[in-house]
């Protein structure tokens, strides 16, 4: 970076890391490392549901690019360099486009997402969240060594922060309303060949289940035969398909009238004609399977 005489000297965009910062940036590394060979046995180990999972993850998420940002614009107030400012808005962005997307996620606090949500508006929430900080980072680096707008008065940058933040808001404001309400103008993104991996071994579990719910389903019982002899060879039993998930998966398959049937055979009281309540009950004898 090119610097100028009246440039403020303790920034973080311009101080070099010391050799104890360096030492304690290896000393993390390595102490994640250890945490996942430690954990790597149990990575085929299936642990209990927890709805809450998502929305605390986020919260920390949220929290930590929330802080992240405050001090950039801070930092800006007093460098008053544009590539900071992009920087801050990035994070920015990334902290508020969690919450819809935290909201919307099916499971974490309804079945099936709050705000109107449809079968692809978390995904593509999701796909903004990732590439608006990416997109930031680029902007800020390329402006990194620029001139810094020094001649800026302290209430215009006060301004500019204000309009930034406005920005924001609305730029997430609007990609929230596009992945609900415009759902429809955006791309789908699963066709029936859509390749599924899932992050763990659990298919030969999952198709006993949908077994229990649907016994008249060949397509169920074949893949299951099919799952078993693979585990049998200590064979991946992925990946999968969206169209053999559709006619294999519980969850995708609430219209089946053998699997409503099954599931109010067992949660008694079920109100009919509710394929929200249909797949909250499907999930909770999940659960206890």
């Amino acid at each position: 970076m090119n610097e100028r005489p009246d440039e403020p000297r303790i920034l973080l965009a311009i101080l070099p890391p010391t050799q104890g910062q360096r030492r304690l940036a290896l000393a993390i590394v390595l102490a994640l490392l250890v945490a996942f060979l430690v954990m790597l046995p149990f990575a085929r180990m299936e642990l209990p549901a927890v709805h809450s999972f998502v929305p605390t993850i986020q919260m920390a998420l949220l929290i930590n690019d929330l802080f992240t940002s405050a001090l950039l614009f801070a930092q800006f107030s007093v460098a008053r360099q544009r590539a900071i400012l992009v920087l801050a808005t990035g994070y920015l962005f990334t902290a508020l486009i969690i919450i819809p997307h935290a909201l919307t996620f099916p499971g974490a606090f309804s079945t099936t997402g709050l705000l109107g949500a449809g079968s692809q508006t978390s995904a593509w929430l999701y796909i903004f969240w990732h590439a608006g900080l990416p997109v930031a980072v680029i902007i800020y680096a390329s402006l990194r060594d620029a001139d810094h707008c020094t001649s800026m008065a302290r209430d215009s940058s006060r301004r500019t922060i204000i309009f930034s933040v406005a920005g924001v808001i609305v730029l997430v404001c609007g990609l929230t309303w596009l992945a609900t309400d415009g759902e429809d103008l955006l791309p789908r993104m699963l066709p029936d060949a859509t390749r599924v991996f899932c992050g763990h071994e659990y298919t030969q579990k999952n198709l006993e289940f949908a077994v229990s719910l649907e016994p008249g389903n060949t397509a169920v019982v074949d893949k299951l035969a099919h799952v078993r002899a693979l585990r049998a060879a200590r064979k991946p039993t992925i990946p999968s398909t969206i169209a053999e998930e559709k006619a294999t998966n519980p969850f995708l398959r609430t219209a089946s009238a053998e699997l409503s049937s099954s599931v109010r055979a067992k949660v008694p009281g079920l109100a009919s004609n509710d394929p929200v309540a249909l797949f909250a009950a499907v999930r909770t004898l999940k659960d206890r399977f």
